[in-house]
């Protein structure tokens, strides 16, 4: 009860300071800037645009039903997409194995090169060496010679042809490289067949054990053999198959499959509705196509999202992304897609008309809300308010204690550990205080511009649960990440504050820490260390969902292996360390 009774004189005395008028003269002056400068892109509608103002519901659909329309949105095309992915993931498990053929191929033209058994390289070098003048055996080795060369050539287009979508075998860009640049070096060194019948023989033996003795593919061998290769299990494809393409697909005289279905209903509607010409019920018919559409989409996303989370073999995002094709790799935003889009699947919400999560300068639905304002605007003054905060808690520790203030409440019957625990709690009443008033007054010029609109949110929570609650308890779970982001930020600066006598040159470091913070983000969100930091964790609210894109102005990306507990729990054990280490200098620092 001390703490907060100490807390409340000392936000008492922050009322009382004349740079109060000018944050709040500032807050105010910012909403208006933000009222006039706001304009936000809206989110993408991917509804249909079948027809013209002079066709019926049945031309219209049989625009969308032609099977050879190359309108990108016809049931072919859709169609076309989903089994397109189908394929790919089939080709990638049936085909040839590239790290297969690279080490059926290597590994037979190594041992010709290293080993004299009768026929090999080796061996026909052997002969010509002995034999110089002998025509059969010239012959015979600038054959062999022309062989490693083609076969060198052969191996580095095949090396050169591997990209993210057909490797097969997990390797990281300089090992494909190495290999790559060995198979060119080999292909430099041999001349092209005309011309190896021009040198001499001491010239093709000196070529010869010069490719013995440079070129090894031994080492390339051992290399490509420590490389695991990526198998998905028979089992585990047919899973994904079953669940996302199978039951799904449109199949002729199928009635249960999930495009079947909508199909269906379509179809239905064009036939009651067949010269109906209004635009109302041309966008009715446009909408049923768009739940075609979506479907489709979805289905292909989940096949392939759950196809490359069984590529990633289970590994951590800070090992997977050294290799090829998993440079960008994100478990948790691919787990975050899986479960969005499974939700819709396992409800059929295939419509569109729900709200996405939160998004700097992008609406969350086809139109602007009172909603997309106020967390637009909450962004930015966000960075006024924690500016702010940072002052007066500096101003409030070593400023006292510049100006001896400090000294005269230590002397009344306070602890050194409540005083200190005092003063940081009234700068978090203080940022608490701002940051609802701040809100509720940019969801009221966010009201008069744009009105209030009903709706459901569908969120994802730490990846692995939709969740879906209406947009204000979504800005409600905002304020409260944005609160305990700037809150861990008092916390630093109440340390700096007792670090150091100077009152300028804390506030200095504290600013620096606090826009380091923002720009170390910025640069360094892929790294794996990353994670390890503070600024890492610090917005919560991106584990609410869309957090591959969350647009925030100041929020942080979603970290390697991001975890929604993790973060929580290094948050507050951050906030604990920070207060204990602070209370602790301050019992030890000399107030007098």
């Amino acid at each position: 009860m001390k703490v907060n009774k100490l807390a409340k004189a000392e936000l008492g005395k922050i009322f009382l300071r004349p740079a109060i008028y000018f944050m709040t003269a500032f807050l105010v002056f910012a909403l208006i800037i933000i009222s006039f400068s706001y304009s936000p892109t809206p989110r993408p509608s991917n509804l249909t645009n079948f027809g013209t103002a002079t066709q019926n519901v049945s031309d219209v659909f049989s625009t969308f039903n032609n099977s050879v329309s190359a309108n990108l949105n016809s049931k072919a095309k859709l169609d076309e997409k989903l089994n397109d992915t189908y394929t790919q993931i089939q080709d990638f498990t049936t085909a040839s194995s590239i790290y297969d053929v690279i080490l059926d191929t290597i590994t037979p033209l190594n041992t010709s090169i290293t080993s004299s058994f009768d026929g090999s390289f080796l061996n026909k070098l052997h002969i010509l060496s002995e034999n110089p003048t002998n025509s059969t055996a010239r012959s015979n080795f600038v054959n062999a010679l022309a062989e490693v060369r083609l076969t060198a050539y052969n191996l580095y287009e095949l090396t050169n042809s591997i990209d993210s979508e057909n490797i097969d075998f997990y390797a990281s860009t300089t090992d494909i490289n190495l290999i790559k640049n060995l198979f060119n070096s080999i292909v430099s060194a041999i001349p092209r067949t005309d011309n190896l019948s021009l040198l001499s023989s001491q010239e093709l033996i000196n070529l010869g054990e010069r490719v013995r003795n440079q070129y090894s593919l031994t080492s390339t061998i051992q290399l490509m053999q420590s490389f695991d290769k990526i198998e998905i299990s028979t089992e585990k494809l047919d899973s994904i198959f079953e669940s996302f393409y199978n039951n799904i697909v449109f199949i002729e005289e199928n009635t249960t499959n999930t495009l079947n279905v909508i199909f269906a209903e379509i179809e239905t509607f064009a036939t009651e509705n067949s010269s109906g010409e209004s635009a109302e019920i041309i966008l009715q018919l446009n909408k049923l196509i768009t739940k075609y559409k979506n479907a489709t989409l979805v289905a292909s996303a989940l096949l392939q999202n759950s196809f490359n989370l069984e590529k990633a073999g289970g590994m951590p995002d800070s090992q997977l992304k050294n290799f090829v094709g998993f440079e960008s790799f994100n478990t948790y935003i691919i787990k975050e897609n899986i479960t969005f889009n499974n939700y819709l699947l396992e409800n059929q919400i295939f419509d569109g008309e729900y709200f996405i999560n939160f998004n700097f300068g992008t609406t969350i639905g086809y139109t602007e809300t009172a909603y997309d304002f106020t967390f637009y605007a909450m962004q930015i003054l966000s960075v006024i308010i924690t500016i702010f905060c940072l002052f007066f808690t500096v101003t409030i520790l070593a400023g006292e204690h510049i100006n001896g203030t400090m000294k005269m409440l230590a002397i009344r019957p306070y602890s050194r550990d409540r005083i200190i625990s005092g003063k940081i709690l009234s700068c978090v009443y203080f940022m608490i205080m701002f940051i609802i008033i701040s809100a509720v007054a940019s969801f009221a010029v966010g009201y008069s511009m744009f009105g209030f609109a009903n709706g459901t949110m569908l969120l994802v929570f730490n990846s692995a649960t939709v969740v879906a609650i209406p947009p204000y308890l979504a800005i409600l779970l905002y304020l409260v990440s944005l609160g305990i982001n700037i809150a861990v930020y008092i916390c630093i600066s109440a340390l700096l504050s007792v670090l150091f006598r100077s009152n300028t040159f804390a506030l200095f470091v504290t600013f620096v820490v606090y826009f380091f913070g923002i720009l170390f983000n910025a640069i360094s969100t892929g790294a794996s260390w990353f994670a390890l930091t503070p600024f890492a964790h610090l917005d919560l609210f991106k584990y609410l969902g869309n957090s591959n894109s969350t647009g925030a102005l100041f929020g942080l990306n979603m970290i390697a292996d991001g975890n929604f507990y993790f973060s929580l729990g290094y948050t507050l054990v951050l906030i604990i360390a920070l207060n204990t280490i602070t209370k602790i200098v301050f019992r030890r620092r000399d107030i007098a």
